[in-house]
C-alpha cells in the first residue's frame, strides 16, 4: 500500500467511524414510545438492534432495516461531495472483481455506512441488552 493510498483509507475510515457514531446516536434517540416493539427492559431502538443482530432478526427485521438504511442516508447525504465520492469509491473498490471498472454509486457509501453499524451492533452491550438476553425472551 502507497502512502497515498494509506492516507486515503484512514481518512475515508474516518468519516466512516464518524457516520457510525452519529448514526447510533440518533438510533438511540428513538425511544419505546416510538418502537414498532414493545420488549421488556430494552430503552430504545439502537436495544433492539444489537439483540436481534446478537440473536434473532424478527420477523420486523426489514422494517428495522430500512429505518437503519434512512439514518445512513440521511448521514450521508450531509456530507460533503468529495467526501461522499472518497467513502463510495471505497465500498466499490472493497466490492469490485479485480480489473472491472464501472460508475461508482451513492448507494456504496451508504451501504458501507450501515454495514460497520450492524458490525458495532454485533459487539455492543448494555445492562438492558445483557438483562434482555438473560430473560431468553422471544417474538
Amino acid at each position: 500500500m502507497t502512502t497515498e493510498e494509506k492516507i486515503f483509507k484512514d481518512i475515508v475510515d474516518y468519516y466512516v467511524r464518524k457516520a457510525v457514531k452519529s448514526a447510533v446516536y440518533r438510533i438511540q434517540r428513538t425511544t419505546k414510545d416510538a418502537m414498532i416493539l414493545n420488549k421488556p427492559y430494552l430503552k430504545n431502538l439502537w436495544d433492539e438492534i444489537c439483540v436481534q443482530k446478537q440473536s434473532q432478526e424478527s420477523i420486523f427485521w426489514s422494517l428495522i432495516d430500512e429505518m437503519v438504511e434512512m439514518t445512513c442516508d440521511l448521514i450521508f447525504e450531509e456530507m460533503s461531495s468529495p467526501i461522499q465520492m472518497a467513502i463510495s469509491y471505497k465500498a466499490y473498490s472493497e466490492n469490485k472483481p479485480d480489473g472491472e471498472y464501472g460508475i461508482i454509486y451513492h448507494d456504496e457509501g451508504v451501504r458501507l455506512i450501515k454495514e460497520k453499524v450492524y458490525s458495532h451492533a454485533i459487539d455492543y452491550s448494555n445492562k438492558e441488552i445483557e438483562q434482555f438476553k438473560e430473560t431468553d425472551y422471544i417474538d
